[in-house]
């Protein structure tokens, strides 16, 4: 079961009751994926642009309260993982996107709408990037089935080999960690035969933090 562009709007006084019902609605070998956006502890509230103009009725809290409502309503959190970095690349794909569509999105939505949406989600994207925001997706398989040592991100079918035990983790090499502390992520990606990939930055998103603090003022 995977509950995706809920959790948002959920609320945090109801969130032990909605991760009661995914509970009691999960089949004996059933998985929850939860997947929604966080804040961290320090930051307090959105932004009033965005809960005016976007989400009025949206509440974002820290991972932490999420898997501990989680683990009230009896679900037992297996996996928990981050995707800010992801999230921000996303984003910035969907400005580019929408302004190469304007005229087609401000004909379909108005254009008021379509500045809102462009501006919130520059301004988003520039959030997940340094951090103001940040995006999880939590597995909690149901408690009562057994559960594999081993897990696959791989595709029924596919060949490729199960990650290692967390009770047994890869070494790194030495030479891996040294070039990561120093820094060096050329010469890391040289020595691991990995490309080095440098993505484009929308010009939009590179402005967000100016835009946004011009309309809330």
């Amino acid at each position: 079961m995977v509950s995706v562009g809920i959790f948002e709007h959920v609320g945090e006084t109801l969130l032990e009751p909605y991760f009661a019902i995914a509970h009691r609605l999960l089949r004996p070998r059933g998985v929850f994926l939860n997947h929604g956006i966080a804040r961290p502890r320090q930051v307090r509230r959105t932004s009033p642009f965005v809960e005016r103009y976007v989400f009025p009725d949206g509440e974002l809290v820290p991972i932490s309260v999420t898997l501990r409502a989680a683990e009230r309503a009896g679900l037992e959190v297996r996996d928990v993982e981050s995707l800010r970095e992801h999230y921000a690349l996303t984003l910035r794909q969907w400005v580019e996107r929408l302004q190469d569509n304007r005229e087609a999105a401000a004909a379909a939505a108005g254009e008021l709408s379509y500045r809102v949406w462009r501006l919130y989600m520059a301004g988003a994207a520039h959030a997940f990037a340094t951090g103001s925001l940040t995006i999880f997706q939590t597995s909690s398989p149901n408690p009562k089935a057994a559960r594999p040592r081993f897990r696959s991100r791989a595709p029924t079918g596919t060949t490729a080999k199960p990650l290692r035990s967390c009770s047994r983790p890869a070494p790194v090499p030495q030479v891996v960690g040294a070039a990561a502390r120093a820094g060096r992520w050329a010469d890391l990606a040289h020595r691991s035969r990995m490309p080095v990939v440098k993505r484009p930055r929308s010009p939009l998103a590179a402005r967000a933090p100016d835009g946004l603090r011009a309309v809330l003022r």
